[in-house]
């Protein structure tokens, strides 16, 4: 692939951190239907629907939120409160295993400043799946957790939170996520350049594979 010409000025990598910076583990799919289920029994229990409304209407809500947390809070449920519970309950080892690669990614990119906005996870449940990963919470000079915050991608704050405090204009930054409409959308809005990952996107300003790709954008030439 060709180097984007403006990926010289990219002084900071902006990270999601469920989908992104973990994905090809044993159980995802598991992992998810049951995140799934989970929402929309807690919906359709709210609200008094049956399962095929609940879904219909969750899908329709979701589309115009763009995020699970706030959709989940739009059915009178507490979306933060939600998915912090279900990472408390759920044997994060089972699903979240080293990462060699994610590792030898960040050891690749030296020079570059890195943070990280995740979306219903306390620090203490961020930096416990990081370590799972394989990398020192240290890696990143700032982490946001819009719990904290009380503010979910792609709402602004968090991304301006983090241009404030790292002293960064949005044009210095490429955030790097998995979803178009907290991460991709979330990012473009305050003015960030954006990398979409483990698949496409024509709202991001590049597509990649995998997120392992990243690195290969600061190599001088083409790849």
């Amino acid at each position: 692939m060709d180097r984007p010409s403006w990926i010289s000025e990219i002084l900071a990598l902006g990270w999601d951190l469920d989908g992104t910076l973990y994905r090809s583990f044993p159980g995802e799919t598991e992992l998810t239907d049951m995140i799934r289920k989970r929402q929309l029994a807690a919906v359709a229990s709210k609200q008094r629907w049956d399962l095929r409304r609940t879904q219909r209407e969750y899908r329709k809500r979701y589309l115009e939120l763009g995020s699970n947390t706030k959709t989940m809070t739009s059915f009178g449920i507490d979306g933060v409160d939600f998915f912090t519970s279900i990472w408390d309950e759920i044997d994060l080892k089972k699903y979240i295993q080293r990462d060699g690669r994610i590792t030898e990614l960040f050891e690749r990119l030296p020079g570059k400043r890195h943070f990280l906005i995740s979306n219903s996870n306390r620090i203490d449940q961020i930096e416990k799946k990081l370590h799972l990963i394989g990398l020192d919470p240290n890696v990143f000079e700032l982490i946001v957790s819009t719990v904290d915050l009380k503010a979910v991608k792609p709402d602004p704050k968090p991304f301006l939170v983090a241009l404030e405090k790292l002293q960064l204009k949005p044009g210095q930054v490429l955030f790097i996520g998995d979803r178009v409409t907290t991460d991709v959308m979330g990012a473009r809005g305050v003015g960030m350049r954006t990398c979409m990952v483990w698949g496409e996107s024509k709202a991001a300003d590049i597509s990649l594979a995998t997120v392992y790709d990243v690195g290969r954008l600061f190599r001088e030439g083409k790849t």
